[in-house]
């Protein structure tokens, strides 16, 4: 089942989940999850603090998912997939 969130109440719905699970692929296909946190800033998800190999995918294969989990069974995760770009270093 797929509950939309809006755009404008995106960055209201992700303060609800204490992190997310940024998911790139490595050469390969071969997929590569780690713990973020991320926020909205100026209608864009920014996650700061990522490793090399997290920076190395998304250079790489742009195309990312942010997967926020659930707190209960019964509740829902937050998905955003989307193209990634790498900033600083």
């Amino acid at each position: 089942m797929s509950i939309p969130v809006e755009l404008n109440s995106l960055a209201e719905v992700m303060m609800q989940y204490p992190f997310a699970y940024l998911l790139t692929t490595r050469a390969g296909a071969a997929p590569h999850a780690v713990a973020v946190t991320a926020v909205m800033d100026g209608g864009e998800l920014v996650v700061a603090a990522t490793g090399q190999r997290t920076r190395a995918n998304a250079l790489q294969a742009p195309a990312v998912s942010l997967v926020w989990p659930p707190s209960s069974p019964q509740a829902y995760s937050l998905i955003i997939d989307g193209l990634a770009s790498v900033t600083g270093e």
